[in-house]
């Protein structure tokens, strides 16, 4: 075989260099996930952050989908950069998926840097929906470390209950407005009409519906009594 001559084992030395960056640099870059759910939560505290956690096994044929589908998408990537990913093999460990109630997989989790729930995604969710949530979740965080654990007024936890809305969270929503109803009938009469509106409105995207009927009812009975 010919031997190079020096200028010409330099050639191809620099042209195997270019092409293997140029082959890098199309390549996306993947997720970096954290393992270990202590860590995820304190860094999610430090840099204030949402967690972002993928509860997953390798059973389960839609988890795969998603590795495939959905982490892979350069749209999902931009956004999960703003947040603290982590995964979590259910199988290792079921203290997790028992206190948030994640048992049906693939469960895409939102926690705070207390480790509390600020809404979830259970089953496949293509790019469209979990972005949704994501720019939910992220735009308002820093106004819900605001009033998260906090005591607040009526009208911080409105905010609240908006938050949880927006993130798809109807349930929690809920809760802080039946809360605010209650403080709103001792403290401010006057907030008690806006606060139950908003209450029905919540309970129809949740699986009580009918509850928000019965909550709408109730100014139109008074009107005719």
């Amino acid at each position: 075989m010919k031997e190079l001559s020096s200028p010409a084992r330099i050639g191809a030395v620099l042209t195997a260099f270019f092409v293997a960056s140029a082959l890098v640099a199309g390549e996306p870059a993947g997720i970096t996930w954290e393992h270990s759910v202590p860590k995820a939560i304190k860094a999610a505290g430090e840099a204030a952050r949402p967690v972002l956690v993928d509860v997953w096994a390798v059973w389960c044929a839609p988890c795969k989908l998603m590795e495939e589908k959905v982490w892979s998408d350069p749209t999902v990537r931009e956004r999960v950069e703003k947040l603290i990913p982590l995964k979590v093999d259910a199988d290792a460990n079921e203290v997790f998926t028992a206190r948030y109630d994640a048992e049906v997989l693939p469960a895409t989790l939102f926690l705070d840097g207390k480790g509390r729930l600020i809404t979830r995604l259970t089953g496949f969710a293509d790019p469209a929906m979990l972005n949704q949530i994501m720019d939910a979740v992220i735009s308002g965080y820093d106004e819900y470390l605001g009033l998260a654990g906090k005591k607040i007024d009526l009208n911080g936890m409105k905010k609240l209950a908006a938050y949880y809305n927006s993130c798809g969270n109807p349930f929690e929503a809920a809760a802080i407005l039946r809360k605010a109803i209650k403080r709103a009938k001792k403290e401010n009469s006057d907030q008690v009409a806006d606060l139950e509106l908003r209450l029905a409105e919540t309970l129809r995207l949740t699986e009580r519906p009918d509850q928000g009927a019965k909550i709408l009812e109730r100014p139109a009975r008074d009107g005719l009594e």
